[in-house]
């Protein structure tokens, strides 16, 4: 090196969300029959997919591309890592719906981050997608 600093790439962000909504845990609860449980996966993936595609409009980009998704999600309490992943599963199947990403295979290229606060007043999920 020749001592002088490189600067980091700076990620970019592409689309910033929030959608609104009351989240819940589908791995605790196996009482519920499973219509109630598609009828809510297929809700927030449909919520999603129109919010998404809206906001994007003419941005046209590669889904392809690598990106960094982010979600927060305001709960009425936290829950615990796999529960988080799984409640937020059809939010992110409603993003390669919308063309923002073309797979969330683990060779996909992009990177998804979950976080998870405590806010009773406007629960939901922002969503954060940011260049890689």
């Amino acid at each position: 090196m020749d001592g002088v600093r490189r600067a980091s790439p700076v990620a970019v962000v592409i689309l910033d969300l929030f959608l609104p909504g009351a989240l819940s845990n589908p791995l605790n609860g196996s009482h519920r029959h499973w219509s109630v449980r598609a009828r809510w996966a297929k809700t927030w993936r449909t919520k999603a997919h129109l919010l998404v595609g809206a906001a994007r409009g003419a941005r046209g980009f590669d889904p392809a591309t690598p990106k960094i998704i982010r979600f927060v999600a305001n709960l009425w309490n936290l829950m615990d890592e796999d529960g988080l992943r799984a409640s937020l599963k059809p939010t992110l199947d409603g993003l390669r719906d919308a063309g923002v990403i073309h797979s969330d295979g683990p060779n996909s290229g992009h990177l998804f981050v979950y976080g998870q606060r405590i806010d009773r007043a406007q629960r939901g999920v922002r969503i954060l997608v940011e260049s890689r």
